[in-house]
């Protein structure tokens, strides 16, 4: 659960600060990754834990208005969500993030929720409750259902879910822990790890890419920040989309750049997808020239 204080600028020690805005919703990149999916006009599974807890009606509720169907890892148990505090500041959009990992998945997946990828046309992962999304990538490449891993920062066990995946799209500050000083990131999941394409996104500065040997690049978006909280979870969903709709490659980072900036416009996680109509379709038109 997202609890986020938009302010003048960031907080001073003891002091108390008034914020300009504020927004409560679900939150966590897979819950915005299949929410912008789903706003786009996909069919969104959202495997992740919500169980049963006070809060529990609040995130249905927010599911049930995007269209997302839930596989509940946590079905009938009572834990709590992490509840999130974010300060996103109203100079330039940045934000500052106070959170706690989930609770974990104490007993392996139940094979039942590997029906979620059948009839996929595309399967995002990212380091949260491993062992699920293992047996889903595995369950995917069974089915020849692409692989996308969503890689914010490296997390214990990773190596496994790159030996299954297809598409890493990370972030700069994505490094595995023994890679050599110096070693580009592209080549090593590549080379180490089998991944067929790979973008490494840095923000405003755009993305670095790799498919078929080929080295190239996407602009970023241009766009005055007001909010960067979940831009990069929106990415990822954007991505899958217009992936998952036929476009290349690099059409597909382009489009996705262009959503997530979209999303930086307006403040918080849900009220910027009031203005995303204008975005399904055209992830062909944004397809850059390779070197």
């Amino acid at each position: 659960m997202d609890l986020q204080f938009a302010v003048p600028g960031f907080p001073e020690r003891n002091a108390k600060t008034y914020a300009d805005a504020w927004a409560v919703a679900p939150g966590g990149p897979a819950t915005n990754a299949a929410t912008v999916f789903a706003h786009l006009g996909g069919a969104a599974t959202l495997v992740t834990g919500v169980g049963r807890h006070p809060l529990t009606d609040f995130i249905m509720a927010d599911l049930a208005t995007s269209g997302i169907a839930l596989v509940d890892l946590h079905a009938g148990q009572a834990v709590v969500p992490p509840i999130v505090s974010i300060i996103s500041s109203r100079d330039n959009g940045d934000r500052t993030v106070i959170t706690r990992r989930p609770d974990p998945v104490t007993t392996a997946p139940d094979p039942s929720i590997l029906g979620a990828v059948d009839g996929a046309d595309i399967c995002l992962v990212d380091g949260f409750f491993l062992e699920a999304a293992l047996a889903l990538a595995a369950r995917a490449r069974d089915r020849g259902v692409p692989v996308v891993l969503d890689g914010g920062s490296w997390k214990e066990g990773l190596e496994r879910l790159l030996a299954l995946t297809d598409i890493a799209v990370v972030s700069e500050r994505f490094r595995p822990p023994d890679l050599p000083a110096g070693t580009d990131v592209l080549t090593a999941l590549h080379e180490r790890f089998g991944c067929r394409r790979i973008a490494v996104t840095r923000g405003e500065r755009g993305i670095r890419a790799f498919e078929d040997g080929h080295r190239f690049e996407v602009a970023a978006a241009p766009v005055a920040a007001v909010d960067t909280l979940a831009a990069g979870d929106f990415f990822h969903g954007a991505f899958c989309f217009a992936h998952a709709t036929g476009q290349s490659f690099p059409a597909a980072l382009a489009f996705a750049a262009r959503v997530a900036g979209r999303s930086c416009a307006h403040f918080g996680t849900r009220a910027w997808l009031d203005h995303i109509d204008d975005l399904r379709g055209e992830a062909q038109s944004f397809a850059p020239a390779r070197d």
